[in-house]
């Protein structure tokens, strides 16, 4: 059966002016067109390729990879705005939709926005949407406190941000975690610092405990050789300063900096630290 927004295996069935036509293994044909079609190819080869729509809404094959496959939910970003909607390169020729019913605010030229390619319920159409519930949630939680987790930043919520835990679970960064700005698109890797009785999931951007700060000591240790042998931040400065200068929260700074003292590796020099050569 063809099924637009997903690769397929099908079977060159023959070549015309056009290009050729590929079939399941119901009979269903679709067109490659002509673009897509290389000297290699022979009637009875299988073809890997992507069903899709063209400037005409008719079904059509490409070899292509698009950004994104049904069901499947990512960054995309906004390149023209129009009446019905807004258009997302997804790496096709033709630009996959935004429905304005399936997003709220607005959106303008040069933004990312986080979606789900879907069907259209009544054209049958690929859309974008940006209403994930069917695709994101938290009915059951794929991860555990402590765990590192890759995430994807997806909507900008009050006190922080909210974001997608390993493509599957809605997670919380908030902004007293945030030590870099980031924005909406990004993609990240994070720790799993709680799980809520009511599962939310907040998320760390550094990790806790010994080994978060066996980390942070040995970044600032490169920060400072990458730095000439010091930087301008002691455990007085403030947690702004400290944040844009090392990408540590002061709590971890302390922690971090205090290891470098007691291992006599670093000293505190005129409102800055130090390393002590060897």
């Amino acid at each position: 059966m063809l099924t637009p927004g997903l690769f397929q295996k099908l079977h060159l069935a023959r070549f015309t002016e056009n290009g050729a036509y590929l079939m399941d293994e119901t009979g269903a044909e679709v067109l490659l067109p002509r673009r897509y079609v290389t000297d290699s190819m022979r009637e009875g080869d299988t073809v890997e390729a992507f069903v899709c729509f063209d400037s005409e809404d008719r079904p059509v094959a490409t070899t292509h990879r698009p950004l994104l496959t049904l069901s499947q939910v990512g960054p995309l970003d906004v390149v023209a705005v129009s009446r019905i909607g807004v258009f997302l390169d997804w790496g096709l020729p033709k630009d996959l939709l935004l429905p304005r019913a399936n997003y709220r605010g607005e959106l303008r030229t040069g933004d990312t926005v986080v979606v789900a390619l879907e069907a259209d319920r009544v054209s049958g159409r690929l859309v974008a949407t940006t209403k994930l519930g069917a695709y994101v949630s938290n009915r059951e939680i794929k991860v555990c406190e402590g765990d590192k987790v890759e995430i994807l930043v997806a909507q900008r919520s009050e006190g922080g941000f909210k974001v997608i835990v390993n493509g599957v679970n809605w997670g919380m960064i908030y902004d007293n975690q945030l030590f870099s700005p980031v924005r909406i698109g990004d993609r990240m890797t994070g720790y799993v610092g709680r799980i809520t009785e009511l599962g939310r999931i907040d998320i760390l951007t550094r990790k806790e405990g010994y080994d978060g700060v066996r980390e942070a000591s040995d970044r600032l240790l490169e920060m400072m050789e990458d730095n000439g042998g010091s930087l301008p931040v002691c455990d007085s400065s403030s947690p702004e300063t400290i944040a844009q200068t090392t990408g540590m929260s002061k709590k971890l700074f302390k922690k971090a900096l205090g290891g470098l003292l007691r291992e006599g590796v670093a000293s505190v020099d005129d409102g800055g630290i130090r390393l002590i050569k060897r």
